[in-house]
């Protein structure tokens, strides 16, 4: 899958740096930045750290290890030996991932775990800042993170992204990126 969404982009980034902005930035749709529903990435690979009002982590668990193929500001990638992990936004409330068999997924509050099954999703909710953040995971590996004020609001958001088609957002995302020239290497 990735072999073809990165075939033909100039030279990307692919180092995981943890506090690297990750998030869906007004220059190619509207956001809503008082929502801070936007990440930076965490110290351990893949995972992210979200800036709500109540900081949440994402955990994300590779079972084997994997190489980062592409880390931008707001799609990432990686090779593992049984699958690839890819994961963009959709919208500005939305994130939407495909990962490998065997990857585990996880959110919480960053001081606390008081995550919430709401059968289809787990939800965080902070009623009092009107913050909701569910995780929500479909078949072949497909997961979504949906910000919202309600608990209502995030689920539909949520429902939306688990329809995404992941490799098409993230080569949306990554279109800007194909005007940028090659780089040539140095001559000595």
């Amino acid at each position: 899958m990735l072999d073809g969404l990165l075939a033909g982009l100039p030279d990307l980034p692919d180092i995981w740096g943890e506090g690297g902005t990750f998030g869906f930035f007004g220059m190619d749709g509207p956001t809503k930045v008082r929502s801070g529903f936007v990440a930076t990435y965490a110290g351990q690979p893949f995972g992210l750290l979200i800036y709500t009002p109540r900081r949440r982590m994402l955990d994300v668990i590779v079972p084997e290890p994997a190489v980062t193929r592409l880390a931008t500001d707001d799609v990432y990638a990686a090779s593992a030996p049984r699958g690839d992990l890819l994961v963009t936004f959709s919208a500005w409330h939305t994130l939407v991932g495909i990962a490998p068999p065997g990857t585990a997924l996880s959110l919480g509050f960053e001081d606390g775990p008081e995550t919430e099954w709401r059968n289809p999703f787990w939800v965080t909710a902070d009623p009092e800042r009107r913050s909701v953040v569910t995780l929500g995971m479909g078949r072949g590996g497909r997961f979504t993170v949906a910000f919202g004020e309600t608990v209502e609001e995030a689920a539909e958001r949520a429902r939306s992204g688990l329809a995404c088609d992941v490799a098409a957002a993230a080569a949306a995302r990554l279109a800007a990126y194909r005007a940028l020239p090659h780089l040539e290497s140095p001559q000595p």
